[in-house]
């Protein structure tokens, strides 16, 4: 986790970057799909109380505007702003971090139509409605979509936190 090391956090801020740290110290993909996905609802929760909070105030609150990349070029742009890596990112990755067909969607689109029903299923998955364990967590039959959907839902979450927090997070990227 790329945060400057003298800042002083916020409360808020030490809250996302703790469920931050939690998904990156699991070994369970389920596990981190869910942190980070829980990231992604908390801050766009988070940016509607700031624009409800402005306008009750008589100011005004722009949401940062999250757009997917459209080609290999822009996916490439869009990690380097979101992982310090020194090494060329190759296909594979490019492909895995936003796969051809979340490719130009808004973010609040690959959201709530492609990660928030994920997260539904895994939901029920794990816990069904009768309140007990129906299934393993090591038997999900949603493991291999959860996995799929793993990096996409990482940049996500460190976009969001980047734009929302910029003097907190990654804040030595560019973009």
């Amino acid at each position: 986790m790329a945060i400057h090391a003298m800042t002083n956090f916020g409360p808020e801020f030490r809250s996302y970057a703790a469920l931050y740290r939690e998904a990156l110290n699991t070994d369970t993909p389920v596990y981190q799909f869910l942190c980070l996905f829980k990231i992604i609802e908390a801050l766009r929760a988070r940016r509607t109380r700031l624009a409800r909070d402005a306008k009750r105030n008589g100011g005004t609150y722009t949401a940062p505007v999250e757009q997917m990349p459209n080609s290999e070029a822009e996916v490439r742009v869009w990690l380097e702003g979101l992982f310090y890596i020194r090494c060329e990112f190759d296909l594979s990755t490019l492909q895995a971090a936003v796969p051809q067909e979340l490719r130009g969607r808004t973010a609040p689109d690959v959201i709530e139509n492609v990660l928030n029903p994920l997260r539904v299923q895994v939901a029920h998955a794990l816990f069904g409605n009768s309140g007990e364990l129906p299934l393993s967590s090591d038997d999900l039959t949603h493991t291999h979509k959860v996995t799929q959907k793993l990096l996409v839902t990482k940049c996500l979450a460190r976009r969001m936190l980047k734009n929302d927090f910029p003097r907190d997070f990654l804040n030595h990227l560019p973009g």
